[in-house]
């Protein structure tokens, strides 16, 4: 194959490949929101929630930091989560506002994480191809945090 021949295949490749990823994060999204208007928090919300789900006691200011959400946007968020109950502030340390997941807040995203298992797995989707584009998804992440840029080959 001829190098111009491989360049326009490589670059077939990749714009088919980021279409296909932008569909399945969109769908993902969707499915996501639809599951979402029954806890009444929005899908911003969510990744909040689940931010301090997996990071207990983390900061505002670590929220804004991965998730490039404004700290306006954050700070509205938190509210939101914090008076349907679902995280918890820390009160002797606002200066750090501290963030905490309650119980109902568990239990919201172990119910949310259970219900797109299973819709997932009854589309035919494998939990090991699940992993795969999560792995994928979270190295391609850090590598975007980390400024490193996709080189063009």
């Amino acid at each position: 194959m001829s190098m111009e021949a491989t360049k326009m295949s490589n670059e077939w490749i990749k714009r088919n490949h980021f279409r296909e990823l932008h569909c399945l994060t969109e769908y993902c999204r969707k499915v996501t929101e639809d599951l979402l208007y029954n806890y009444r928090i929005s899908y911003n919300a969510y990744i909040i929630l689940n931010f301090v789900h997996d990071l207990p006691e983390t900061t505002q200011y670590e929220i804004v930091k991965n998730t490039l959400f404004s700290t306006q946007r954050v700070n509205q968020l938190v509210n939101s989560l914090y008076k349907e109950g679902m995280i918890y502030r820390n009160e002797r340390d606002m200066k750090l506002k501290k963030l905490s997941i309650t119980r109902l807040g568990t239990a919201t995203v172990a119910e949310i994480e259970s219900k797109l298992i299973h819709h997932f797995k009854a589309l035919g989707i494998t939990e090991k191809q699940m992993n795969d584009v999560a792995n994928s998804l979270r190295i391609i992440n850090f590598q975007i945090k980390l400024g490193g840029k996709l080189e063009n080959q």
